[in-house]
């Protein structure tokens, strides 16, 4: 199962512009509410699991975040990508007490457990990749974005 399946076009930004997580999230609320790819409550859950489970990682130069949320508000299963113009604060994963300034944020919307799994590790591999976060954050369109991702996955399925 590759990440790549779960990219939807519409919910790739690159260079966005946003004041804070709340203002980041009521966006991809709207455009996945408005694709039917979620129920009218994520915009709150989502920012309810934020402020219990942090999901800000220090990484090196650019940061990310991985949030997510419970499987009963996803209609259908997507994965969200938003590069951002100026980064944007969230709590670090494994010190709430701390923030870290984010450029990249993947928002999962997974409704297996057992995809929800999967998708994360891959994303930590490519996380991890310091030239393939580079391109990811560097990335200057929606295409760019996608050619990572899959390109990853093809150097991922080659080791396997």
């Amino acid at each position: 199962m590759g990440i790549s399946q779960f990219l939807k076009d519409e919910l790739i930004f690159t260079e966005y512009v946003c004041e804070d997580q709340e203002q980041l999230f009521k966006m991809i609320h709207q455009v996945a509410k408005e694709n039917v790819y979620v129920y009218e409550d994520f915009f709150k859950k989502i920012l309810q699991r934020e402020k219990s489970y942090p999901t800000g990682l220090s990484v090196g130069e650019f940061n990310v975040a991985i949030p997510h949320t419970d499987p009963e508000c996803i209609i259908e299963p997507f994965i969200s990508v938003i590069t951002l113009f100026n980064p944007i604060s969230f709590h670090l994963m494994d010190d709430q007490s701390k923030e870290v300034d984010v450029s990249l944020v993947v928002l999962l919307g997974l409704s297996e457990p057992h995809a929800h799994l999967e998708v994360l590790q891959q994303l930590m591999y490519m996380i991890q990749d310091k030239q393939c976060l580079d391109q990811l954050i560097h990335a200057k369109c929606h295409d760019d974005v996608v050619s990572v991702f899959k390109t990853t996955e093809e150097i991922s399925n080659r080791g396997n």
